[in-house]
């Protein structure tokens, strides 16, 4: 099912798209089949739709997900899938959750050009608190 979920979702046609994402929901209701990647497939999936919120959902219960494993096997799906969250915030126009996303995101996994922009950027959005708050 996660194969199949998989090449469906690469194509360019709405109704594969469709497919693809009913097999991924299938696969989610069986314990055995879930994993952070399919997690990650699910929130790529709806930020493509531009459904953020459900995006974000994905992302984060994919990280709670591997979080919560006991084998520890799928801790390199960990970096998309806290990536992807960033983005999602950043989408949503959650800067303040989406810079902080990033931040530790770089404190993490280190730091690059574009990662660096993109906080750069995201430090124009945010307004510093006030000496009130």
């Amino acid at each position: 099912l996660y194969a199949l979920g998989s090449a469906l979702a690469k194509t360019d046609y709405e109704s594969y798209h469709q497919e693809a994402e009913a097999i991924y929901l299938e696969a989610l209701d069986n314990e055995n089949e879930r994993s952070g990647e399919l997690y990650n497939r699910m929130g790529m999936m709806c930020f493509e739709k531009e459904d953020y919120d459900l995006a974000k959902d994905y992302f984060n219960e994919g990280i709670k997900f591997i979080n919560k494993s006991e084998t520890g096997e799928e801790k390199e799906v960990l970096k998309p899938l806290k990536y992807n969250l960033a983005v999602c915030y950043e989408y949503r126009q959650e800067y303040d959750k989406a810079l902080e996303a990033f931040k530790k995101y770089r404190d993490e996994y280190g730091s690059d050009e574009d990662l660096e922009h993109e906080i750069t950027f995201l430090e124009t959005r945010v307004t510093p608190p006030t000496e009130e708050e």
